[in-house]
């Protein structure tokens, strides 16, 4: 990864990941509630610990794999002679994908339900008409923003500490908290016993749902990566375990018997609204239906990623790879990724009791294998001491739980069971050759996992590549030609070009830098295997523009995930002085998409670097 991608600090981390495993308390409360009832508070401070000790193993996950991959990368390094193992890990967190899209859609439409009141009938409706929606934007290029998810994962910590501050104030001003600690310590209507507090203790694994998103987002993390995502997952730590166990213990303490007994779907809003009125419960619903949604749209973003990794390992064919020639996004693997979740809803027709059943398999056989794969590695390299037993303590308590929620819901063993089948049983038959011979679209081409880096490096040999030069080639033939100027290029801009020939002359230089980015939205970055042919085209009509403009053009290709951040890395890495830029022909839709580069350039470019725009 360039330092143009890897800009998530710490704080950035945490959003990130919070946004995504913090919205689980949504739907966790109410769902525990219907399973376990009064013995949901205790089950989740029984789980807290092994979710303490699984989120520090992803810190090490994230420095073990830079460049992201998650589970697929841990046990490619963990059994790199046994390729099923990232294969069936893959298969795992494609299936938690698809479930968390599903679980978290509906649960976003059920909270507008509880404030705007329409029919339950049309809930289905509503939420596969989002689903389809976010399916179409991300296929056009929705550009995942990190800040954007750190601004409503904050608003999404305040609206809880405000609900667990106006509920404490009510507690104390009643003299209540001796009654909720009893009501946690000694359930009503439960057996307390080892039996009832293992199933208990199983079922909260749901709580955790987003912890894997601080692995994939390694390849986004700035350097060290230990450090980001150590300050990161600590803040991470800090708010799940504060807030979770509160809002369930809340939740069941609070809300009258015929509340919690009319529905499960809707817990944290009918709290607010009990103990904060409509004004609470509006701040409520709002954030948690815009929340759930961007939950759902990372679980789509990050399954077709999965999916591309795949594709780089060789598991599937590169048709999922395959990128929409307008909008550079791989389309089938991202309408694969939202298609399935659809049709996860309509067969459950949207039950979220029937989603969370399926769910376990993937959430927890998931952890298992990334919690495995670390014990193995420290293992191999013999760091066999006190931490290395707590982590395998760790892998044993996380597979108690699977093995619970596999033995008590017979249904998430068979659904899981049987999508890892089909999508292993598709892999295999593509790696051997079957798929080719039912059509050449399966055909297998060998590929390897690349980063932005090793692909620029890799395109400069490319025939089709032209005098397409990596930045690193830029900087090395400094010593020979070099530039103060460099002009950012998107498509023909002959005007551009004039100025930035006139701008070199005036500073007595013969070259000019033309740099073309081509854009891979997504927050979970992954690499091509080559530059696109609008990018040779734009690069070859520049330097033959600027030769008959009287100055030589370097052309330099790059690759990123945001363009602006990328020509701002190119323009500090070779020193230049100006960096000249055309005025935007994107529309307002397609700035909201894909983000504003003049705007990002300004942030990023530094104090000494002059940002032109040129009509």
């Amino acid at each position: 990864m360039s330092a143009a991608t890897k800009r998530l600090g710490f704080l950035l981390v945490f959003s990130v990941v919070y946004a995504d495993i913090g919205t689980s308390i949504f739907y966790v409360s109410g769902l525990l509630w219907g399973s376990i009832g009064g013995l949901s508070t205790l089950a989740i401070l029984l789980s807290i610990g092994v979710f303490v000790a699984i989120a520090r193993k992803y810190v090490e996950l994230a420095e073990r794999c830079p460049d992201g991959g998650g589970v697929v990368s841990i046990t490619t390094q963990a059994f790199p002679s046994v390729p099923l193992v990232a294969l069936v890990g893959g298969s795992m967190i494609t299936i938690d994908y698809f479930l968390t899209s599903a679980i978290s859609s509906v649960t976003g439409v059920n909270y507008l339900k509880s404030l705007l009141g329409f029919s339950a009938g049309s809930v289905l409706g509503i939420t596969l008409a989002i689903v389809a929606l976010l399916m179409l934007l991300n296929i056009v290029g929705l550009k995942e923003s990190a800040t954007v998810s750190a601004a409503m994962a904050i608003v999404m910590l305040l609206v809880n500490l405000a609900i667990i501050a106006v509920v404490s104030i009510r507690l104390t001003l009643t003299n209540a908290w001796p009654a909720l600690l009893d009501s946690v310590l000694h359930p009503a209507g439960v057996s307390l016993t080892a039996g009832s507090l293992l199933v208990g203790y199983a079922d909260t694994w749901l709580a955790y749902s987003g912890l894997e998103s601080g692995a994939q987002l390694s390849g986004a993390m700035k350097m060290p990566v230990r450090k980001t995502a150590s300050l990161g997952m600590w803040l991470v730590i800090g708010s799940i375990c504060f807030i979770s166990p509160l809002m369930v213990a809340f939740s069941n303490f609070v809300l009258p018997t015929e509340v919690k007994a009319a529905g499960t779907d809707a817990f944290i809003s009918h709290l607010a609204s009990t103990v904060g009125g409509r004004p609470l419960m509006v701040l409520t619903v709002v954030s948690a239906a815009l929340l759930l949604t961007m939950a759902c749209n990372t679980a789509i973003v990050g399954n077709y990623h999965v999916n591309l990794r795949l594709v780089s390992a060789g598991f599937l064919p590169p048709i999922f790879a395959k990128r929409n020639l307008k909008f550079g996004t791989p389309h089938y693997s991202i309408a694969i990724s939202a298609v399935v979740p659809m049709l996860v809803l309509i067969l459950t027709l949207g039950n979220v009791e029937k989603l969370a059943d399926l769910y376990s398999f993937g959430l927890l056989g998931t952890l298992v294998l990334d919690s495995f794969s670390i014990d193995v590695l420290r293992f191999r390299e013999k760091k066999r001491g006190m931490l290395w037993l707590v982590g395998v303590g760790t892998t044993v308590c996380l597979a108690v739980a699977w093995f619970l929620n596999m033995y008590f819901k017979w249904h998430s063993l068979a659904f899981g069971a049987s999508a890892t089948l089909v999508i292993v049983g598709m892999a295999m038959s593509y790696r051997t050759g079957l798929l080719g011979k039912v059509s050449p679209l399966f055909a297998p081409a060998p590929a390897t996992p690349l980063s932005d880096l090793q692909v620029e490096a890799l395109a400069a040999a490319k025939p089709q590549a032209g005098r397409v030069l990596t930045v690193e080639e830029a900087v090395e033939l400094q010593v020979l030609e070099r530039s103060g100027v460099v002009v950012a290029l998107r498509g023909f801009n002959d005007r551009l070009l004039k100025d930035a020939a006139l701008l070199a002359k005036g500073a007595g230089q013969a070259n000019v830098y033309a740099v073309y980015v081509d854009e891979l939205p997504g927050l979970f970055f992954q690499a091509v295997d080559g530059p696109s042919a609008e990018a040779n085209q734009v690069l070859q009509h520049a330097t033959e523009g600027l030769a008959k403009l009287g100055v030589n053009g370097i052309p330099i290709w790059r690759i990123s995930n945001d363009a602006a951040y990328s020509i701002a890395d190119a323009a500090t890495r070779l020193g230049a002085d100006a960096v000249l830029v055309g005025t935007s022909k994107r529309s307002a839709i397609w700035n909201l998409l894909r983000g504003q580069v003049v705007k990002g350039l300004a942030e990023a470019l530094p104090e000494k670097t002059r940002l032109l725009i040129c009509n």
